[in-house]
């Protein structure tokens, strides 16, 4: 696909769905090298019970225990010699090179993500944001209760990192930003220039010292900017948080 896309004969959103896919199918495979490495550990933890004799308190030689897949120690559940029953954990094992971010989202906010889109992370610790890629939204939701004590729908959704710093480990916090709608070069104003015309959006727009109102036609909504499609020009000079007052020819002084 990389290569029929060099030679122009693939679209860009194609290649993007075939190294999703690769993607998949790499981590189907190392989710078989687990099944695989799993099973092993069950022939060893059987060959391991064979060394104890029938009624015997004591094992009849020390048993080396392996862990089923190579990574990281991320924590012990408890750190003091006991004895352990059949499928107790020992250890909770991981691949820091394998980071993969999941953002809680509002099941409103959800239904609008897809895979594939940009996501922002920041407040990790570092001095710039990383990027990830959306790759999952999961398609059950949980309730769970605000720190207001509403409850909400809540949705899981998996970001893949690209080049995750060492830095960054297993439960760690982030904010994460998703880039729901991305277009250049368009007009955009602050969501407190906007105001209500009857059932349309609006704006004053300083004309000669005067506010004049004008009836705009928007399109995405964001927290910092909302797109105008009509009824503004590049440069044009827009009221923001206009009061009670404002209307349509009265008098403006800029400060």
């Amino acid at each position: 696909a990389r290569t029929l896309a060099d030679a122009g004969a693939l679209s860009r959103k194609a290649l993007e769905d075939a190294d999703l896919a690769a993607r998949a199918r790499a981590d189907d495979a190392r989710a078989a090298r687990a099944h695989v490495a799993a099973a092993e550990a069950s022939v060893q933890e059987a060959a391991a019970a064979m060394l104890y004799g029938a009624g015997a308190a004591t094992p009849r030689s020390v048993i080396a225990v392996r862990a089923p897949a190579a990574g990281r120690v991320l924590r012990i559940p408890d750190r003091s010699e006991r004895i352990i029953a059949a499928g107790a954990p020992i250890a909770e094992l991981g691949d820091t090179r394998w980071i993969e971010v999941i953002a809680d989202v509002l099941s409103s906010e959800a239904a609008r993500i897809t895979p594939g889109m940009r996501v922002t992370l920041d407040g990790w610790g570092g001095e710039r944001p990383l990027v990830g890629q959306v790759r999952q939204v999961e398609p059950a939701a949980t309730t769970r209760v605000s720190a207001l004590g509403v409850e909400e729908q809540r949705v899981n959704v998996v970001v893949d990192v690209a080049n995750a710093p060492a830095s960054l480990g297993d439960g760690y916090r982030v904010d994460a930003r998703i880039v729901l709608v991305e277009r250049p070069s368009v007009i955009a104003v602050p969501p407190g220039a906007l105001v209500r015309n009857g059932s349309d959006w609006a704006a004053f727009v300083v004309e000669g010292k005067r506010a004049s109102l004008r009836r705009l036609q928007i399109g995405a909504m964001g927290d910092a900017a909302v797109e105008v499609r009509s009824g503004l020009r590049e440069g044009d000079e827009v009221i923001i948080f206009p009061s009670d007052k404002t209307r349509d020819g009265v008098r403006v002084r800029m400060k």
